[in-house]
């Protein structure tokens, strides 16, 4: 008994010390946070495990001294003297509107910097001695950037300064120059920047005339790149098809809201004199024949789509564009509807006239009915839901019909 007790003992503390150790596993793959405060009115700080320090709140950012030899002249940043060295990226939200003076100076840990579109300025010496900042984005918002805020005296032998052609970003850069071995230099940047309340797409630092879709990152709809429909190089919340603007590919995409949508359906081209609609299957044009619902979701109706484009004038069965079903409905120009009597296939694959009852084709049927589309009064003869050339005599529902080479009349 007591070496089933000590066996179940030594049991416990191994699943223990397992469970010990999974709990451990788990928080060190989830960055905690390890101080926070406040640098600004209305601004605030807060630091991880992983050496991530998030600027958050809205107005300015406190300016500081993280240099002065002189005691009483400093004023570090309140996360400088303990954690200065440890800061690996930077990001600051949306809504702080400066960065202030030396506020990440001699973070020389420091690799990553995320500015938003909020900010306009940046404060003298806010980067000073970062000796792991090779490069930075710096958006149109910018408008004014202090002295040597991205200066290096040690570590790195320049810095490269990317941005929109023209901007305050250009200006610091062409007039920092090089100095003591150290160069900072401007690059166009490739992408999107917020020009005013428009989202512009620029190419090597030049704003773009491109029409079409282009993969980007567009803060204010995800953190992450995507696929946005631009005009002349300015993003814009069209619905429909578009190709891509650059490249060689030819296919057609849908779009909604601006935004590249994996959506199936019918779809009419963004700014074309096309007015056709088109089906998409995936969120990608395809000749599919059948029908469909429009892609953007606006209506529940069913449309005939053949070779891949809206036939408004077709009448007859057709099965689903997607091919997610077997089954036959009755379209009447163009459109899914709940008629009941004889028709073709819309596709006309085929000259046999079958049965369809509430819009849809029904197996193993035997009556008597006019054409689905009304454009005859004429009863004809069906058996097994195809119409048939017969001659007699029949009795449906208790009538008798007199039928002659598929024609019926009453008896």
């Amino acid at each position: 008994m007591k070496r089933l007790l000590k066996l179940f003992g030594v049991l416990g503390a191994a699943v223990l010390a397992s469970c010990l150790l999974f709990a451990v596993t788990v928080l060190a793959d989830s960055a905690t946070v390890v101080d926070s405060g406040t640098c600004g009115d209305n601004v605030k700080w807060s630091l991880d495990s992983d050496g991530t320090l998030t600027i958050s709140g809205s107005g300015d950012m406190d300016d500081y001294n993280n240099l002065s030899t002189y005691v009483d002249l400093r004023n570090p940043a309140p996360w400088y003297s303990e954690y200065g060295q440890s800061i690996k990226k930077v990001v600051i939200n949306d809504g702080v509107t400066s960065i202030g003076d030396m506020a990440f100076s001699v973070c020389r840990s420091l690799t990553s910097i995320s500015i938003p579109y909020s900010v306009t300025g940046i404060g003298e010496r806010a980067f000073y001695n970062c000796t792991s900042m090779s490069s930075v984005n710096i958006p149109l918002s910018v408008t004014s950037i202090g002295s040597y805020a991205f200066y290096c005296v040690n570590g790195l032998d320049g810095i490269i300064i990317y941005g929109v052609s023209g901007s305050a970003a250009e200006t610091y850069a062409s007039e920092s120059g090089s100095a003591k071995g150290f160069s900072i230099t401007f690059e166009g940047v490739t992408g999107f920047d917020k020009s005013g309340s428009k989202w512009v797409y620029y190419k090597n630092g030049s704003k773009s005339s491109y029409t079409g879709l282009i993969q980007g990152t567009i803060s204010d709809v995800s953190s992450s790149a995507k696929w946005y429909y631009v005009e002349n190089g300015v993003y814009t919340t069209s619905t429909g098809l578009a190709k891509k603007a650059e490249g060689s590919d030819t296919k057609w995409y849908f779009v909604k809201n601006g935004t590249y949508n994996k959506a199936s359906g019918i779809a009419q081209k963004i700014s074309s004199t096309d007015k056709n609609w088109y089906y998409v299957s995936d969120g990608t044009y395809k000749k599919a024949t059948g029908l469909a619902q429009k892609a953007d979701g606006s209506t529940t109706t069913w449309y005939y789509v053949s070779g891949g484009k809206y036939v408004s004038t077709a009448a007859g069965l057709a099965q689903k564009a997607d091919g997610s079903a077997s089954t036959w409905y009755y379209v009447l120009k163009g459109k899914y509807t709940k008629k009941t009597g004889i028709a073709k296939k819309a596709d006309g694959s085929s000259s046999t006239w079958f049965y369809v009852s509430a819009g849809k084709y029904v197996t193993g049927v035997k009556t008597v009915c006019k054409k689905a589309d009304g454009s005859s009064s004429i009863l004809y003869y069906v058996k097994n839901s195809k119409y048939t050339k017969a001659t007699g005599t029949v009795t449906i529902n208790g009538v008798k019909y007199k039928v002659t080479n598929g024609v019926a009349v009453k008896a």
